[in-house]
C-alpha cells in the first residue's frame, strides 16, 4: 500500500478478493476492531508481558471480559473467577517460524486454538505445536521431517 498508493484503494486488490473470502464463507475482519462471538472477544491484542498467560491477564483486566489474542505469538491462559462467574483469557500462538529474521530467540510458541461456541457457552481447546507435533482429538499429527533438532545452534 506504502509503494504503490493509486492502486491501494481498488476492491480488487483487497485481501477478501484476492483471496475469494466470499466463496470460502470467511468473514474478514481487521486486525484493529476487537469482535464478540458470543461471551468471548476476539483481538489482534496489545500487551505483552514477560511471561505467557500473564498477557492474556492483562488483556482481561483491560476488557474486564473473556478474550483471545495472538499479539505475542505465544500459547497461555488466564482464568479469575468471582463471585458471579469465571472469565478466561487466552493468548493464541503463532503459525509462523520461530528464528524469525528480525528477532533473536523470542519467546514464541507455534500452535493455535479452536473455539467451540453456542448461544450461552464457549470452550477453548488450545494446541500446542512442538517440534512439527501435535496431538489434536486424541489423534498425534506431525511432520516428518529429520532435520528437526528444536536447538539454537549459533546465536552469533
Amino acid at each position: 500500500m506504502s509503494e504503490a498508493k493509486a492502486l491501494a484503494g481498488l476492491r480488487a486488490l483487497s485481501l477478501e478478493k484476492l483471496l475469494d473470502f466470499k466463496t470460502l464463507r470467511i468473514r474478514f475482519q481487521p486486525q484493529d476492531r476487537p469482535y464478540r462471538i458470543g461471551h468471548l472477544l476476539f483481538t489482534h491484542g496489545q500487551f505483552i508481558s514477560r511471561w505467557s498467560a500473564m498477557s492474556a491477564k492483562r488483556h482481561y483486566e483491560r476488557f474486564g471480559c473473556c478474550t483471545i489474542h495472538g499479539h505475542t505469538h505465544r500459547l497461555g491462559s488466564f482464568y479469575h473467577t468471582d463471585i458471579s462467574d469465571t472469565f478466561a483469557a487466552f493468548e493464541n500462538g503463532c503459525l509462523s517460524t520461530l528464528t524469525p529474521d528480525y528477532v533473536t530467540a523470542p519467546d514464541w510458541q507455534n500452535g493455535f486454538s479452536v473455539v467451540y461456541h453456542s448461544k450461552n457457552f464457549f470452550h477453548v481447546d488450545q494446541v500446542a505445536i512442538i517440534r512439527n507435533r501435535f496431538c489434536f482429538h486424541g489423534k498425534l499429527h506431525e511432520k516428518k521431517n529429520d532435520s528437526i533438532t528444536g536447538l539454537v545452534e549459533d546465536l552469533s
